[in-house]
């Protein structure tokens, strides 16, 4: 199963590259702007799951029903909208980006450096869209509703019936 990564808070406000099965309730991770705290974990057991290959060059997996934050191409100065992944189609943008990648020290410093090369706020472009296959998922929930997905240098929301996944 695939096992998405988290970027947890470590001593003095460091990053702490952390598996989201390793993920505990009362853990804080990085969210949209800020530390999140981790409020709710769920096995959500054998899903079916939809991919997305990024322009940035990485592949999200998750449910149909996760919801993604989605830039409108009309006014993209109104902010993310969620979407249901599987409303998202090929050319989409995605909310990218985190603003404390840009202060706070990282553990483990040069595996996380590409996940620091897009301007946060901008889009990672949906190149690719398919059907995948069903896998074991976890979700969790967390203070704001969205967390930081580094490996896709994505903004993502949660909710009790979506789970995400990373490759």
């Amino acid at each position: 199963s695939a096992d998405p990564l988290l970027l947890n808070r470590g001593p003095d406000n460091s990053f702490i590259k952390t598996r989201i099965a390793s993920i505990e309730i009362g853990d804080e991770i990085l969210g949209e702007d800020s530390w999140v705290l981790v409020t709710n974990k769920f096995n959500k057991g054998l899903k079916k799951l939809l991919g997305f290959t990024l322009s940035n060059g990485s592949t999200l997996k998750c449910t149909p029903d996760h919801k993604l934050l989605v830039v409108p191409k009309m006014h993209p100065n109104t902010g993310a909208l969620e979407c249901l992944a599987s409303d998202i189609n090929v050319g989409a943008d995605l909310l990218t980006g985190n603003r404390l990648l840009l202060d706070l020290p990282i553990k483990n410093r040069p595996e996380l450096l590409i996940y620091n090369t897009h301007t946060p706020g901008v889009m990672a472009r949906v190149v690719e869209k398919c059907d995948l296959y069903y896998d074991y998922t976890i979700d969790i929930s967390t203070s704001t509703g969205r967390f930081y997905l580094p490996e896709n240098n994505i903004i993502s929301h949660n909710c009790d019936d979506a789970t995400v996944l990373v490759a």
